[in-house]
């Protein structure tokens, strides 16, 4: 922590010294003097800020840490398809045997997976948008026996960890990661055994670039065994369109918060 600080003393430093040796043409220049800082000082300062498509690892750990024993909000409940069988079972509760529930790394997204939908107890997935509380997808998924889910940001990407029977005494875990529109498409690993699942709905995520998935372990674990793993993480193999940069930069914060810088290239982001 200490050396974020010396580092973000040294910027302001870069900033200041650069500002002054570099003479303001005009007012507008003024209000973009960051078009007169080095590449480097203005990508380090976007290491400070948090982006909507882009962490790196250990954001991706802290971030989802965060969550997992977050309770979900329950104003959420209004996202939930009034069309489902166990909608009236979930007004004023804070959870229900019936779902499992999913935001995506961005919370712009909110996914919620009806275990048993309608007369053949087909699994219903449905993906609304936070927003404007429209709903986005709605589909049904293979039967299987589901625990937890995650959706990535661009929502065409679905996670699940689910149990399956090895033999009749031993119950396994794997960690399926599929195509939303195409199901057929998808990565299977099966977890190992050793491996205790945190106690949350919230224990698996994607990153904020969908290539990566998190599962986070038990602290309880950890008590017993100190060197218990406390989370893995998965790279997702599927080959998907990428829409995320390969890394920060104070360009493309300025693109994603709509605000326009001349002679930056950067244009106005309709919201």
């Amino acid at each position: 922590m200490l050396k974020k600080y010396s580092l973000l003393a040294i910027l302001c430093y870069s900033v200041t010294l650069t500002a002054m040796q570099e003479p303001m043409k005009s007012e507008q220049d003024q209000k973009n003097w960051f078009l007169y800082l080095p590449d480097e000082i203005c990508n380090s300062i976007a290491n400070y800020l948090s982006f909507d498509d882009f962490e790196t690892e250990e954001e991706f750990i802290e971030r989802t840490k965060l969550f997992i024993n977050k309770p979900l909000p329950e104003n959420y409940y209004q996202l939930i398809d009034p069309n489902s069988s166990y909608f009236h079972t979930l007004r004023g509760e804070y959870q229900s045997r019936g779902f499992l529930f999913a935001l995506c790394p961005n919370d712009a997204k909110f996914a919620s997976l009806e275990l048993r939908h309608g007369n053949n107890h087909t699994p219903k997935l449905s993906i609304a948008d936070v927003k404007t509380k429209k709903f986005l997808i709605s589909c049904n998924i293979s039967q299987g026996f589901y625990e937890r889910i995650a959706i990535s940001r661009d929502t065409n990407l679905l996670a699940t960890i689910s149990a399956i029977t090895v033999s009749s005494e031993f119950l396994a875990h794997k960690l399926t990661i599929q195509k939303i529109n195409s199901p057929n498409e998808e990565q299977i690993i099966e977890l190992d055994p050793l491996f205790r699942r945190a106690n949350s709905g919230h224990a698996i995520a994607f990153n904020k670039q969908g290539t990566h998935v998190i599962i986070h372990g038990s602290d309880t674990e950890r008590v017993l065994y100190p060197d218990f793993l406390q989370h893995i993480i998965t790279p997702v193999s599927l080959k998907i369109s990428k829409t995320s940069p390969v890394k920060k930069t104070l360009k493309h914060y300025f693109f994603q918060q709509g605000i326009f810088i001349k002679d930056w290239n950067c244009r106005q982001v309709v919201q």
